[in-house]
Parts: structure tokens; sequence; C-alpha cells
């Protein structure tokens, strides 16, 4: 079964939400409620379950390279 997540990528002065399938991108969205709702809809569509949702600093990830 494909695992969906929403991730929250979070910068100094914004966000956005990834939508991810098995780690692959799938789409981005601007707001938490738009995130949710899409990731729902796809995990339905290709028979996958939405199984979380992670906040993801941009500086922690970004400043490890």
């Amino acid at each position: 079964m494909a695992a969906v997540r929403v991730e929250e990528l979070v910068a100094p002065r914004s966000c956005v939400y990834w939508i991810t399938c098995d780690g692959e991108f799938v789409a981005s969205r601007e707001t938490q409620a738009e995130a949710l709702d899409f990731a729902r809809g796809y995990a339905e569509r290709i028979g996958g379950e939405l199984i979380s949702a992670a906040i993801i600093p941009l500086r922690r990830r970004w400043s490890a390279a």
C-alpha cells in the first residue's frame, strides 16, 4: 500500500506543504487545509493511505549539506 505524507516545509518567513507518495514528490499546496484535502483525495484515488504529516524546518534540512 502506498504511503502518502504531507510535509510542512518551514522557512523564516514562509512555509509550503509538500505531498509525497513513497518518498516521491507529488504536489505542493500553500495551506495545510488544501494539502490535507489533496492528500486524502490522492490516497483514495491510488488506493494508498495517508499515514503522516511532518514539519521540516528548511534551515535544518539545508544547513547539513
